[in-house]
């Protein structure tokens, strides 16, 4: 069930059409009487998981993450590493581990700037 922000009446999820998988991306939810209107918060990047992302950022940055956890940002890398087949893809990455891009989050980022 979610609540509304306006009245505070509650609301089945399928009574108002909304698959309960989205229950933990609602920020704010506002029923058809009061505006009809759903905040969302955003969705972590993994494809199968319906959790928020997580906005604290991690011991290394300040910035906010894409994925609702540690675990989850490297779940995605490495699935996306398992679908990695060009040779030459596979060279570039080699080269950034051996040169240390990949141990240093700073390092790292400073190849985008």
């Amino acid at each position: 069930m979610v609540g509304c922000d306006g009245c505070e009446d509650w609301f089945h999820f399928d009574c108002i059409k909304l698959d309960p998988k989205y229950e933990k991306l609602i920020a704010q939810y506002f029923c058809s009487k009061c505006g009809d209107k759903i905040v969302w918060k955003r969705k972590c990047k993994l494809a199968h998981c319906y959790s928020p992302i997580d906005t604290h950022g991690t011991q290394n940055t300040q910035q906010p993450s894409k994925y609702c956890s540690e675990r989850h940002g490297l779940e995605y890398i490495e699935g996306y590493l398992n679908r990695v087949t060009d040779e030459r893809d596979l060279q570039v990455l080699q080269e950034l581990c051996d040169a240390g891009y990949m141990d240093d989050i700073e390092k790292f980022k400073s190849l985008a700037s």
